[in-house]
């Protein structure tokens, strides 16, 4: 007899999910109730990386996540059954329009369609708790040649956010996170280390098993 295909956990982000990768696939494996040993790991992360288009941070090149190399090994495999999509907004900080990366984010559900996902919305709301003014220094230090002011790149992440619940609700199996600011610090982009664990559980959640009468 051979043995039970692993199961394929993909998480897809940039700088938070590349801060802390471990403890993001721990509470991933405790959600869906899958023992490291029996799962397959895809990740694309990253600092600076963008759903839609390429991008450079600190000299490094960085595949847009519709680009990167995991898809046809995954597809390969039998595709995703748990998913993460994390740390959307990047694209908006390169110039890109909310339009066109909304236009990205339906591309990445439809690949992922059939797994269990969870996309998480901008942190819109812990960038409005901070000042204008210490807002347009943390542009500064992460986003140094961003062609888009900080008050045009703040409504564009409030369209993506506002946009990002009738897009998602499009896909089967798939829910959408809205990040507690509590999670934040001063720097209201990346997830304070103290918080790390209880986001990635709370953000993971959803991969939990249902029963069927629920699962729709």
């Amino acid at each position: 007899m051979s043995a039970p295909r692993p199961t394929q956990l993909v998480f897809l982000g940039a700088s938070n999910l590349a801060a802390d990768p471990q403890q993001a696939v721990a509470a991933g494996l405790a959600a869906a109730q899958v023992a490291a040993d029996d799962a397959e790991i895809w990740m694309a992360a990253g600092h600076g990386r963008a759903a839609t288009v390429d991008s450079r941070f600190l000299l490094r090149q960085r595949t847009s996540l519709l680009d990167c190399d995991l898809w046809s090994p995954l597809r390969d495999r039998g595709g995703a059954e748990f998913a993460l999509v994390a740390d959307l907004g990047n694209d908006l900080a390169y110039g890109v329009a909310p339009e066109r990366m909304l236009r990205g984010i339906d591309e990445l559900l439809g690949r992922l369609e059939g797994a269990r996902v969870s996309v998480v919305a901008p942190p819109v709301a812990a960038l409005e708790r901070r000042s204008r003014t210490w807002l347009r220094v943390v542009r500064r230090a992460f986003f140094p040649r961003s062609p888009v002011g900080f008050d045009q790149l703040l409504d564009r992440l409030r369209v993506v956010r506002d946009d990002l619940g009738p897009l998602v609700a499009r896909h089967h199996r798939t829910t959408l996170v809205h990040p507690d600011p509590a999670w934040y610090g001063l720097d209201p982009i990346h997830l304070r280390r103290r918080t790390r664990a209880a986001a990635w559980r709370a953000i993971l959640a959803p991969w939990a098993p249902r029963s069927s009468e629920n699962d729709v």
